[in-house]
């Protein structure tokens, strides 16, 4: 939500920047200001080198992440074109400013010949180029790695087991102004265990090796995500019951992604027991009995987690979105499902 309400004040401030550009220039009516203002701009994608893919990384849905030595963890590696959203962006506020601009035209508000002037400007679209990884021989999710930053600012291969959940069905990826792409990686309970106790800065890098034989066509180069601090504690002979609801819940979210919905409602409800009003345990439980096909339950989870968010946090309406919107959709399913039934027995 906070990600889509930063884009909506993005392009609405192109557009105010745009209208304040032209209303300003309008009140100045030298013909030195006017060649200024027309001497030919180069289109800024001509000027703009080829794009780099945009890479976040997170551990647990987290950027800062504790947890006990033997702890499974989610790697999540977010990718996209961050340039070509910005061409998008600023294309879509022109466009706006333009519709403005010709609302001011046709009501007698500015002039033709200085309209025509921003118009010209306006107009220019932003070429929006995309980002293509990988060819047919080498799959573009080879491209991915992690490093551990160390303190001198080298890095070093990580060498923990990770596995890859739900590889890519196509080879190459394009990255546009509105495709992204996520893959996740599990960190299992064995390999876990070989995780020694200390602090880890880790990156996930996309990098095509000098000596790579992926096409020219293609995007060569690296990029990396900012660190995500990892820091993997001794487990202690007695947990409290706020770290036994943390730990669970890891390892909840952990056998969700692996498929394992049985040893994931386990960790849950165990979470569930060591914090009764543990909002994302009751999301989680929800979340795995909705996948079961266990409707009516799912449905009683999430009304209460619901009312414990809008307990904990009455100042607050951001997770409530998430919530409303399923308990919503799982009421329309509810419905349909008893009318169906109605329908059959009346036949």
């Amino acid at each position: 939500m906070r990600r889509i309400l930063l884009a909506l004040f993005a392009v609405a401030l192109l557009v105010i920047i745009a209208l304040l550009w032209w209303t300003r220039s309008g009140r100045s009516r030298s013909a030195h200001d006017d060649s200024h203002q027309d001497v030919a701009t180069e289109p800024e994608s001509a000027l703009r080198p080829p794009p780099v893919p945009g890479v976040s990384l997170q551990i647990d849905e987290e950027h800062e992440v504790k947890a006990y030595a033997g702890t499974p963890l989610i790697f999540s590696v977010r990718m996209a074109n961050p340039d070509a959203m910005d061409a998008a962006a600023e294309n879509s506020a022109n466009e706006h400013a333009v519709k403005e601009i010709q609302a001011a035209l046709s009501a007698g508000k500015i002039p033709k010949d200085r309209a025509e002037s921003k118009l010209s400007v306006l107009r220019r679209t932003q070429e929006i180029l995309p980002v293509e990884l990988g060819d047919p021989s080498a799959s573009w999710e080879q491209l991915v790695h992690f490093a551990l930053r160390m303190p001198d600012g080298k890095d070093q291969p990580v060498t923990w087991r990770l596995k890859i959940v739900n590889p890519p069905e196509t080879p190459i990826l394009t990255l546009d102004a509105r495709s992204t792409a996520q893959l996740d990686y599990l960190l299992d309970p064995e390999a876990a265990g070989h995780v020694t106790s200390g602090d880890y800065q880790i990156v996930a890098v996309i990098e095509v090796p000098s000596d790579s034989k992926v096409p020219e066509d293609r995007w060569h180069g690296r990029a990396e995500s900012e660190p995500v601090k990892l820091t993997v504690l001794p487990r202690p002979s007695r947990l409290t019951p706020a770290e036994e609801e943390n730990s669970n819940l890891q390892s909840a979210r952990y056998y969700l992604a692996a498929k394992n919905p049985q040893h994931s409602l386990e960790s849950a409800q165990k979470a569930l027991l060591a914090n009764p009003k543990s909002i994302p345990a009751h999301i989680l439980i929800g979340e795995i009995k909705e996948e079961q096909g266990d409707l009516p339950a799912a449905l009683e989870d999430y009304q209460v987690a619901l009312t414990e968010f809008d307990t904990q946090y009455p100042d607050s309406d951001e997770a409530t979105i998430y919530l409303i919107r399923k308990t919503s959709d799982l009421r329309d399913k509810l419905t349909k499902q008893t009318l169906q039934k109605d329908h059959s027995s009346e036949h």
